[in-house]
């Protein structure tokens, strides 16, 4: 099976999930993810410094502001943004992050696995989610 669909599957047995890039508007990708794992049971975290809340749930504007362990964080950003948030993740000590389409860079996957950071990519998780799951 793809590395990337087992990756998936480990990725998806961690419960606390910080979504960074979460959306209120519902067409947005950013607002569909963050609902989907909200429905599956996870406990999400939505991370965005220019949102205040997704359907009444808190929306942290920094990832340093959770004070839960999360196990794993979804990345809707773009491939700079998260460069420059990789420090900041890597600090919270984050061991799992799933770039969506478009949010990957071979220089953030290279930054993420040099800091033993487990990363999935070139893979969605609502199609991993509603394909593998």
């Amino acid at each position: 099976m793809n590395e990337m669909i087992e990756r998936g599957k480990v990725f998806l047995k961690g419960k606390r999930i910080a979504v960074i890039g979460a959306k209120q508007k519902k067409e947005k990708w950013g607002y569909k993810i963050y609902d989907l794992l909200k429905s599956k049971g996870y406990k999400v975290f939505g991370v965005n410094p220019n949102v205040d809340n997704i359907d009444g749930d808190k929306v942290y504007d920094s990832l340093s502001k959770i004070d839960s362990k999360i196990d794993g964080l979804v990345l809707i950003v773009s491939p700079a943004i998260g460069m420059s948030l990789s420090k900041e993740i890597i600090d919270k000590k984050i061991s799992m992050v799933w770039m969506q389409p478009g949010a990957q860079s071979d220089e953030l996957i290279s930054e993420f696995e040099k800091n033993n950071i487990m990363t999935v990519h070139d893979n969605c998780i609502k199609v991993h989610l509603t394909s593998y799951n």
